[in-house]
């Protein structure tokens, strides 16, 4: 590869380059790439100060990328999860707390379409839990808090009422209540 005329070079039409100033984009140990600098101002030639600007350019392309492979990786990694928690749900429908660690993710990833989704099945799921058993105080926690991120504030107070009638001391159902009241904004 390295005999053939195409491998070194400029192709044609390429503008002039007096001066010129490479430095490499390293991520950990590896080099992801190049950083390039032509032509000086003035046609000087480029200096160790300007070389050192070019490392601190390349330096923050590389923490740059590296945040956003993260980044990517992040939600690659709650995409995955939504879709664990929406298989439990439809394995178990009347389990509102599989949709409630998907609503989670949903918002983490700021997806809104996907957060009114999961808080209107799991205000569905809740609804059915109840039927089931009226007495489920967590059904009454979760619900509270549900309605309420639904805009539907007197209901959610009157299932915070609920909750407290059945569990007045119970610290899980005081602060979940408590998040809903705020939200409510009691």
């Amino acid at each position: 590869v390295s005999a053939h005329p195409g491998s070194y070079g400029f192709p044609a039409g390429h503008p002039v380059m007096n001066t010129f100033l490479g430095v490499p984009v390293m991520i950990g140990d590896r080099a992801w790439g190049n950083l390039y600098l032509a032509q000086k101002a003035g046609g000087a030639e480029f200096d160790e100060a300007d070389e050192g600007g070019a490392v601190v350019l390349a330096d923050w392309a590389a923490v740059a990328i590296a945040n956003a492979r993260v980044y990517g990786e992040s939600q690659a990694r709650r995409a995955e999860a939504i879709q664990h928690y929406e298989r439990a749900f439809e394995l178990a429908p009347d389990d509102y707390r599989y949709i409630v660690m998907a609503l989670q993710e949903y918002q983490a990833l700021g997806d809104p379409e996907g957060e009114r989704s999961c808080l209107e099945r799991s205000w569905a799921a809740i609804e059915r839990r109840l039927l089931i058993d009226p007495e489920d105080v967590r059904a009454y926690d979760h619900g509270a808090g549900v309605l309420a991120l639904l805009g539907r504030k007197e209901e959610s107070s009157r299932f915070v009422d609920l909750a407290l009638a059945f569990r007045p001391n119970d610290y899980g159902t005081l602060y979940t209540l408590a998040c809903a009241a705020m939200l409510n904004g009691e």
